[in-house]
């Protein structure tokens, strides 16, 4: 059976081939990029048995996904982590009538001023590489300096003391985020949406450091077009650059 298959794939042109592998990639969730409803949806079907929790967004840009996710959970308190002044500005413009509590500096693995780029102002592609997208002919050629802190230095300044959810949409630069984090990582985040994709070329990150790092406490979850499935095992076949949406909950004794 496996025999006629590759003989019927062989005799087809490759543009058909590449067709026919970018729909199958995108039924798996690789390369799909799913709506802030959706993403917030799925995340709230890993949020029972929980308990009370306190949501930080790390990375919020304008706000869409912590305003859906405010909608959501009513009662919930957001932190809204944006570097970015200008996206920043407008992340509190959108969210000054509700109790988001917005934040203008990143997370990463260490607290320093670093450049942060982008293609334009309120970008949501801004990130800590300077990416090469010239493929795709858009140019890199903003920046600004910006202040990030690690998420454990931050926390310490806090009086949060319920169990964390996390979102991190930081452009490649999720790994260094969990690297600043790896008190919070023991016990008190127990939920984590993050992504995987083409930035993580220019961060020259990959997959398995981030399955290195998350999987023995969290069962780690791909977004697909028929829900969520659970990621089992680590191969070399998670490690496709193009936009993925994962979740990583905090594994249930």
């Amino acid at each position: 059976m496996k025999d006629t298959i590759y003989k019927i794939l062989s005799k087809l042109p490759y543009s058909l081939l590449s067709v026919l592998s970018q729909l199958i990639l995108k039924l798996g969730g690789v390369g799909r990029i799913p709506t802030i409803q959706e993403e917030v949806k799925f995340l709230g079907s890993l949020i029972p048995h929980i308990g009370e929790f306190t949501f930080i967004d790390i990375g919020a840009n304008r706000g869409e996904y912590s305003l859906e996710l405010l909608r959501k959970f009513p009662n919930v308190t957001i932190y809204a982590f944006e570097p970015a002044l200008n996206t920043f500005n407008i992340l509190k413009n959108n969210t000054y009538k509700t109790k988001i509590s917005c934040i203008n500096l990143g997370i990463g693995e260490t607290s320093k001023t670093v450049e942060l780029f982008y293609d334009s102002l309120g970008s949501g592609l801004a990130s800590l590489s300077r990416r090469d997208l010239s493929h795709l002919q858009i140019d890199f050629d903003l920046s600004e300096t910006v202040s990030i802190v690690t998420l454990d230095s931050w926390l310490k300044d806090t009086h949060i003391t319920n169990g964390l959810v996390v979102k991190m949409d930081i452009e490649g630069h999720e790994l260094f985020a969990l690297e600043g984090a790896s008190e919070a990582l023991k016990a008190r985040i127990k939920l984590i949406q993050f992504e995987f994709g083409g930035a993580n070329i220019d961060s020259r990150t990959y997959f398995i450091d981030l399955w290195r790092v998350l999987s023995p406490n969290f069962d780690i979850y791909r977004l697909t077009a028929k829900g969520l499935k659970l990621v089992k095992n680590y191969s070399e076949s998670c490690e496709i650059f193009l936009n993925t949406t994962y979740y990583a909950r905090r594994k249930i004794h």
